[in-house]
């Protein structure tokens, strides 16, 4: 839970936050990144090398785990009781 926003919220309203990470095969991760604008952007051929070493990579190095934390964490706000 964040001090600082605790103290703005005010001892009336309790706030929780729920972090999700989300976890991808490497062809999973592969697929996500190409809805990336930047990679979208990238010639076929520089596209394809950028994909095929990262998914390479994450087979390698992380057992075909990738591990991303979400963009926007689900946040609650409730009055205190």
């Amino acid at each position: 839970m964040d001090a600082d926003r605790d103290e703005a919220v005010g001892a009336h309203v309790t706030v929780r936050r729920y972090d999700r990470d989300q976890t991808y095969t490497a062809a999973q991760y592969r697929d996500l990144m190409m809805s990336v604008s930047p990679v979208l952007l990238m010639e076929a051929e520089a596209q394809e090398q950028l994909l095929d070493d990262m998914e390479a990579f994450i087979k390698e190095h992380f057992a075909d785990r990738a591990v991303r934390p979400p963009v926007a964490a689900p946040t609650t706000a409730r009055l205190a009781a």
